[in-house]
């Protein structure tokens, strides 16, 4: 299995040519369309149908929490408005419901 995702990322198999017409493909900036979806608010519906897409054993973002601890917490409303809020947990305080 090791081999296998070593030949993905293998240097070798990359093809500059092909590289680079990916990369001048993209945009540099976002529209103005883009960026209003950007700023949009994530929406409980959201949260929950990730949340249960995701895989097991990894963490969604920077407070290292994995998605089973996750899931834990959306079942507790009293949780939703810091989960809503992304205001991180920090250590020694304490969130009270």
């Amino acid at each position: 299995m090791v081999g296998f995702y070593n030949s993905l990322y293998n240097l070798a198999h990359t093809h500059l040519n092909d590289t680079y017409e990916l990369l001048t493909s993209l945009q540099g900036r976002l529209s103005p369309a883009q960026t209003t979806t950007l700023m949009q608010s994530t929406s409980w519906d959201e949260i929950i149908f990730v949340s249960q897409r995701s895989p097991r054993k990894s963490s969604p973002g920077l407070d290292g929490l994995p998605y089973e601890i996750l899931d834990i917490l959306i079942r507790v409303p009293c949780f939703h408005g810091l989960i809503l809020t992304s205001q991180p947990v920090r250590f020694g305080s304490c969130y009270r419901c």
